[in-house]
Parts: C-alpha cells; sequence; structure tokens
C-alpha cells in the first residue's frame, strides 16, 4: 500500500491537496480517494483560529513577555516549532511566526501531524482542538469553549 499526497493547483488558483491510497495488484490498480480537503477550505478555519488567538491582528504578541509567548496572529508557540522540528524535521524561525503565510503552514503541518499520529478523522472541530490543547487536545473537555469560539467565526 502506497500513500502519496498530491497537489493540484486550479484555473481558479485554488490549491487543493488530496490524499491517495494507492493498492498495485498484477495488472489492477484501484484508487481511493480519502480526505479531499481545499486550502481554501483549511484556510476558512485558519482565518477563524486567528479571530479567536488575535482578533486576526498580523503582528500581536502574548500579553507575557516570557521566552515561552505566543507569537503572530495564530498565536504560535515555541512548542509548536519544536514539535514539527522533531517530529518533521521542518524549521521554522521566530520571524515566521509573524509572516501569515509561513504562519498558516505553521498551523497546517502542526494540526495534521496530531492528526495523523492519533489516528484521528480530519476534521476542523479536532484541528482547532489540538490548536488551542496540544496533541491531546481533541479529548480535553476545556477545549470546547475554545471549539464554541472558532465556530462562531466560520
Amino acid at each position: 500500500m502506497k500513500i502519496e499526497r498530491i497537489a493540484l493547483l486550479s484555473s481558479l488558483g485554488v490549491l487543493a491537496v488530496m490524499t491517495v491510497t494507492m493498492q498495485v495488484q498484477t495488472k489492477h490498480v484501484s484508487v481511493q480517494a480519502a480526505n479531499v480537503q481545499s486550502h481554501q477550505s483549511l484556510s476558512s478555519l485558519y482565518k477563524a483560529v486567528c479571530a479567536v488567538e488575535s482578533s486576526n491582528s498580523t503582528n500581536p504578541m502574548s500579553k507575557r513577555e516570557l521566552p515561552s509567548g505566543e507569537l503572530g496572529e495564530a498565536q504560535i508557540r515555541p512548542c509548536v516549532i519544536e514539535d514539527l522540528k522533531l517530529f518533521r524535521d521542518m524549521e521554522y524561525s521566530k520571524q515566521d511566526r509573524l509572516n501569515p503565510v509561513k504562519s498558516f503552514e505553521i498551523f497546517d503541518a502542526y494540526t495534521r501531524l496530531w492528526i495523523q499520529r492519533r489516528n484521528l478523522e480530519d476534521t476542523y472541530e479536532n484541528r482547532a482542538r489540538i490548536w488551542n490543547g496540544g496533541p491531546t487536545g481533541y479529548r480535553k473537555e476545556a477545549t470546547l469553549g475554545y471549539w464554541a469560539k472558532v465556530q462562531s467565526h466560520l
């Protein structure tokens, strides 16, 4: 069994990411499409998360001026960057957390990382609750209120 991520760019400039599971047998190829999720769709969730985190401000800093403080429109924590480096060998700088494009990449990569590692369904709720509560945020009661706030911005 082989899993590939295919990025498709339409004439409208909307990027769609499709996870395709391919099973190859002698003289027979079976293709099952799963989790088709457009960049535009995930962007809606990201904007809702940013609305909750920072009122969509592109340069907010956490109220705490601590090394562990959040930064950027999505209020990205250093532990998020550390997890991406550790588990995905992806490196992002402090400045990347302030860049809206990089910030979106970080949000997508981090939430996808824990959805895949925890074998969860890729839903807005799971992504938002992981963003708020970390790798096990999807099951924490404390993240339900956050999810309700995000839903109000969708």
